[in-house]
């Protein structure tokens, strides 16, 4: 494959969407965005007939690529897969919209595997489930070492958006590793996230990170993260992080995750970036954990603005089998109403909290819902996480798990590395 002829000629031929491809040069699909609208690109793959074959990119580019079909779902480069294989390719600027099922270079990737690829430009979804490569990932699907920078929208409320910089929703066993993504991701309902919209039963994202803003205009219960919308259902996110700002108009929204729940887990993971949230169960780290939960070797250093039910960390915590173990946080925290804490704004059922701290004079906060509050001196102490029986031993990554040492000089209080690269 090596012009957008030869790329039209897959579409048009879905008795070859089983068959195995190789793509020899770059190929300009400019020409896309003046296709009238008979002949708009069709997507490889949609729910009659999927693509089960395989594409290699071989490191060359589809350079933009228009897909204009805001009442049509499954939409992509390949609009659906199912046990295919796509490797080695960037879909750059493109500019997509679509209804449901809305990815840059895939709409539902079903038991399908995804490996070094890449997306850019713009893409809009006007139902649910848009993402900046994928918007749906499912049934022990695996995207690992891909990114994007795709500046992804998603516009319709009362529906559920399930909006992502990379994904809108990983569900079903399947794994993110290894991804990140840096554009700005937008929602207009439920399930906003930098990298994912949401994770949901038992699936994992792991080395991953977000960099964009992420913001969720709707009220009531939205579910806005800088990472995750929500993590949920036995679902693991590790060694992850995120860095942009994250507003939601509703409740629930937090640095990393809006929420995490039911016997889920969050560990060694940090966000660093603003959260600002118009409800209730606002936090540094998560607006709200739940339910056989766990949140652990984590911390927030950004500033945090809720109404009720605000924290450093955590907004809310709730049931006595949620765990907050080795976490800090350092930012500002703010509250308009009831229940605001410098670790943690409201427990509930008697979850646990061990060896956390939070920072009285960075945070404004002298109190917490439980938690040890530090001065800032004594942050930047390495024994104040000794004597709490932190681990600092090496552990075989390559990293001095206590790197620095004695007093946080960069004033991050970073007091263990991830591997980032």
């Amino acid at each position: 494959i090596s012009t957008l002829d030869h790329l039209f000629w897959i579409t048009e031929n879905d008795d070859k969407w089983d068959s195995t491809y190789i793509q020899t040069a770059n190929i300009d699909a400019f020409s896309t965005s003046g296709w009238d609208s008979d002949s708009v690109f069709s997507p490889i793959g949609n729910n009659s007939t999927k693509f089960t074959g395989s594409y290699d990119g071989d490191g060359y580019t589809i350079n933009g690529l228009t897909i204009d079909r805001e009442s049509t779902n499954y939409i992509g480069l390949f609009g659906y897969t199912d046990g295919a294989t796509i490797q080695d390719l960037g879909v750059t600027n493109v500019n997509i919209t679509g209804k449901y099922y809305v990815g840059a270079l895939v709409g539902i990737n079903k038991g399908s595997t995804i490996s070094n690829c890449y997306s850019t430009g713009s893409l809009t979804g006007t139902a649910r489930y848009v993402g900046g490569l994928v918007g749906w990932v499912e049934n022990t699907s695996t995207v690992s070492n891909c990114y994007s920078t795709v500046t992804v929208t998603g516009t319709h409320s009362n529906v559920g958006d399930y909006v992502g910089g990379l994904a809108g929703l990983v569900r079903d066993n399947s794994t993110v590793s290894n991804c990140y993504s840096t554009g700005s991701v937008t929602g207009a309902d439920t399930y906003v996230g930098g990298l994912a919209g949401l994770v949901i039963d038992n699936s994992t994202v792991s080395n991953c990170y977000s960099t964009g803003s992420v913001t969720g205009t709707a009220t009531g219960s939205i579910f806005v993260g800088g990472l995750a919308g929500e993590v949920r259902d036995t679902s693991t996110v590790s060694n992850c992080y995120s860095t942009g700002s994250v507003t939601g108009a509703g409740n629930y929204v937090g640095g990393l995750a809006g929420e995490v729940e039911n016997t889920s887990t969050v560990s060694n993971c940090y966000s660093t970036g603003s959260v600002t949230g118009d409800g209730n169960h606002v936090g540094g780290l998560a607006g709200l954990v739940r339910t056989t939960s766990t949140v652990s070797n984590s911390y927030s250093t950004g500033t945090v603005t809720g109404d009720n039910f605000v924290g450093g960390l955590g907004g809310y915590l709730y049931n006595s089998t949620v765990s907050v173990i080795n976490c800090y946080s350092t930012g500002s925290v703010t509250g308009n109403g009831s229940d605001v804490g410098g670790l943690v704004g409201r427990l509930r059922y008697d979850p646990t909290v061990s060896n956390s701290f939070w920072d009285t004079q960075t945070s404004g906060q002298g109190s917490s819902a439980d938690g040890t509050g530090k001065t800032t001196a004594e942050m930047k102490t390495a024994s104040t996480f000794y004597d709490a029986d932190w681990d600092f031993e090496e552990d075989g990554n390559g990293n001095d798990d206590g790197t620095n040492g004695g007093a946080s000089g960069n004033g991050t209080n970073n007091y263990w590395d991830m591997d980032q690269d």
